[in-house]
């Protein structure tokens, strides 16, 4: 290590005082950041995303990603769901698979394409808060509420979907407790 020629003993690492003297070269200080056991320490001025937000993500990649691409085909084949619901035989035969199916049909083509929509803005979200950025939250957030609108607003007599309100709430809820982390502004070169 270097030290300026006019620094007291007591600024000079010494067994007895283990601090590092103030002009310290930051190189000096990465090559001493090792604990006992070898291992690197990480630099608290780095962003690692936290193992829990990892986690909140990866869920929310998988969730929005299967919902996004199921709403996405039943939009997109619609009328050949409804033909198969009302001219097979199967679900003539038991009558509560033709009764949710034909409750799934009443919510119409319309719903299934704002929810893939909805969906989608989901998990732009979702990326956007695992690389760290607060308009990620913002995303995520307002598409989780359009979403819980949308089904009370196409299915008015089913009423408050409190499962969807629970896990969406939920899930806000945890990636609100990590706002400190996120960035405020978005750099799209860093998305890549």
């Amino acid at each position: 290590m270097e030290y300026k020629e006019n620094e007291s003993e007591a600024d000079i690492e010494t067994p007895d005082n283990t601090e590092h003297p103030k002009d310290v070269e930051i190189s000096d200080r990465e090559e001493n950041s090792n604990d006992s056991n070898g291992s690197n320490v990480p630099d608290p001025s780095e962003n690692i995303r936290p193992a829990m937000l990892t986690v909140l993500c990866i869920l929310s990649f998988l969730g929005s990603g299967s919902c996004l691409f199921s709403t996405f085909v039943t939009a997109s084949f619609f009328d050949m769901l409804r033909d198969t619901v009302l001219y097979n035989d199967i679900y003539a035969s038991i009558p509560a698979l033709k009764e949710s199916a034909e409750m799934i049909l009443d919510l119409g083509r319309p719903f299934f394409w704002i929810s893939a929509l909805c969906y989608a803005f989901s998990l732009i979200g979702a990326i956007l808060m695992w690389h760290a950025y607060r308009w990620g939250f913002h995303i995520y957030t307002i598409a989780q509420c359009l979403l819980i609108i949308a089904s009370m607003a196409f299915s008015p007599g089913m009423g408050v979907p409190w499962g969807s309100v629970f896990w969406s709430g939920a899930f806000v809820a945890l990636y609100a407790s990590y706002w400190s982390f996120f960035k405020k502004n978005i750099n799209l070169k860093q998305l890549k």
